[in-house]
């Protein structure tokens, strides 16, 4: 492998790295914000953020820890599975009245709110799956023309990311639709 190679590894296992502690930061800071709206009204359900926080701690140390090196990122996966979780009971809870206005005191009870709500719910379910999909890219997605071996890789290398460009094409797809 030469150096411009290896240079174009170095940079695609940089980016795949930033882009997963992108989504873990992104979301961390909605469950503190989420937690800090529940303390301010004294809601019974400040648990489930602050359970979710206390979830990604070890998952933040770890992302710390690991750049560069093999791991299969344990705590961060555990983390995205039960964010995901969450997401997806808060999608079907949502639409039970008392539940809405205990967990989401600071949204509108209306039609609007509650499809605010679950756009912002299907954001943080979105935001899951790309982290989760940069994370769990096996080496034999790797592309041969590269010419890397399994002890050129680390935990974010030189993987195809398919939902990159399958979000890409929606994208362009629902713009061209729009214009």
């Amino acid at each position: 492998m030469n150096q411009r190679e290896k240079t174009s590894l170095k940079n695609m296992e940089y980016n795949r790295y930033i882009a997963l502690r992108y989504s873990l930061a992104v979301l961390f800071f909605a469950n503190l914000n989420w937690l800090v709206f529940l303390l301010t009204v004294r809601s019974v359900y400040v648990l489930l953020p602050f359970v979710m926080l206390v979830f990604a701690g070890p998952s933040i140390m770890e992302q710390i820890k690991v750049y560069g090196q093999k791991s299969s990122l344990t705590y961060t996966t555990r983390y995205f599975k039960s964010q995901l979780l969450l997401n997806g009971l808060l999608c079907v809870l949502a639409f039970v009245p008392v539940f809405f206005r205990g967990a989401f005191p600071f949204m509108a009870e209306s039609a609007q709110g509650l499809i605010g709500l679950q756009i912002v719910l299907v954001l943080g379910i979105g935001t899951v799956f790309d982290g989760s999909a940069r994370k769990s890219f096996t080496d034999e997605n790797c592309p041969r023309h590269h010419g890397c071996r399994d002890s050129d890789h680390s935990v974010y290398d030189c993987r195809i990311d398919v939902f990159s460009i399958q979000r890409a094409a929606v994208d362009v797809s629902v713009f061209g639709r729009l214009f």
